[in-house]
């Protein structure tokens, strides 16, 4: 039995959020809860009874992955800033490098918000260039100079990027390209703006995307 991706984090989510306390699960502390345990360089891993989880129903979680022929590379989940369940498929491992796609928007975005708030970026409507003087870019255009925070946040550069067309295993994937060229910075930099600007919306074309 195979299953969708999306289905599978739902059930994820729901066993997960539906696990049953245990009677012989651990108390959480006092003192855990003022100052909570935070890993620094290194994870620590505990039961999951000892963090109030049940090992049954992250073993029936694991079981059921496997059952439904999903393609999951790996799991890893947290409780009180411990290790309670960690597994990995495949050729997969606790030391491979992967690559994160779309993830990395929460994570910037984020970042972006503790940078405004430490100082270091005034808001998201600071344009783009200004943080990279030292770059000469090529396709210049008066849109391009407009280009802010918020449209690289929202994925409305305008710029030519697309790379649904093309498998990812093909080194002309635009992807692919970036990650690969001498500086991918530059090459996102110099990417031409393809798409109209109508009353200060850019018009994006279907399944098109600008990321940096």
């Amino acid at each position: 039995m195979r299953i969708s991706s999306v289905s599978l984090v739902a059930m994820i989510i729901l066993m997960i959020t539906t696990t049953p306390l245990t009677s012989a699960s651990a108390p959480i502390t006092r003192e855990m809860r003022i100052s909570p345990y935070v890993p620094d360089t290194q994870w620590v891993s505990t039961t999951p009874e000892e963090q109030n989880m049940s090992s049954s129903a992250l073993n029936n979680l694991i079981q059921f992955i496997n059952d439904s022929e999903a393609r999951v590379h790996g799991l890893v989940i947290t409780r009180n800033g411990y290790i309670v369940t960690e597994q990995y498929w495949g050729t997969y491992n606790e030391n491979r490098s992967h690559h994160i796609f779309s993830c990395t928007k929460s994570f910037t975005s984020a970042l972006i918000g503790i940078a405004i708030k430490e100082g270091f970026i005034d808001n998201v409507s600071q344009c783009m260039l200004d943080f990279f003087p030292e770059y000469t870019i090529e396709n210049p255009s008066d849109w391009k100079d407009s280009i802010t925070i918020e449209h690289l946040l929202t994925m409305t550069t305008g710029l030519d990027w697309n790379e649904h067309n093309i498998s990812y295993t093909a080194t002309s994937n635009m992807y692919n390209q970036m990650f690969y060229s001498s500086d991918p910075v530059e090459f996102f930099l110099n990417l031409p703006s393809i798409h109209p600007v109508k009353d200060g919306c850019i018009q994006l074309e279907h399944r098109t995307f600008s990321r940096l």
